[in-house]
């Protein structure tokens, strides 16, 4: 069967948009590891866009003394992350908050014990059968297993159910932050 070009293009788009996205989630989650315990602690990276990092700073001054050192982090970053993720960063004071690494050891719950029960493989599994490629639907099939343990070791620890969502949080509210 003959694939019209547009359908070509377009397919290849969402699979390049994808994986940006990926190595961009990536890049967020290293930000510790990468700048070390000092500069994580004062900073807080916010997001990225079209190859730019924005980063919140706890005062004027880190904003300053890191765009002295802007070219050597996204540098240390890119390496990082094997690829040319990060173009510029823009270093900002304005509503700094520091957000908890969640991907930091001491964070990090050990999921690696938690089964998934046969029903819910298979549900997996037949969402993944819808994606072509053999790369994007094993790394499509490992997030949702991980998600899947992550929300069962939650609720195991005493993590909520939001009553109107049914979005896993913690703490003792009814309802997750978006539904209060």
């Amino acid at each position: 069967m003959m694939q019209r070009l547009g359908d070509i293009i377009r397919e290849r788009d969402r699979k390049d948009t994808f994986s940006t996205k990926m190595r961009e989630g990536e890049v967020l989650s290293i930000w510790e590891d990468v700048v070390g315990p000092e500069i994580a602690e004062n900073t807080s990276p916010n997001r990225i866009n079209n190859g730019t990092l924005f980063v919140r700073t706890k005062s004027p001054s880190w904003a300053q003394e890191l765009k002295a050192i802007d070219a050597t982090i996204k540098r240390m970053i890119n390496s990082a992350a094997r690829s040319e993720v990060i173009k510029e960063i823009r270093f900002s004071h304005d509503g700094f908050y520091k957000k908890r690494n969640l991907s930091s050891s001491k964070y990090k719950p050990d999921i690696g014990s938690i089964e998934i029960e046969e029903d819910e493989q298979e549900l997996i599994n037949n969402i993944a059968s819808q994606v072509k490629d053999d790369k994007l639907k094993r790394s499509i099939v490992e997030a949702i297993i991980k998600s899947k343990k992550l929300n069962k070791w939650r609720r195991k620890n005493g993590w909520n159910v939001c009553e109107r969502c049914n979005g896993i949080f913690s703490g003792s509210s009814k309802g997750c932050a978006f539904c209060r």
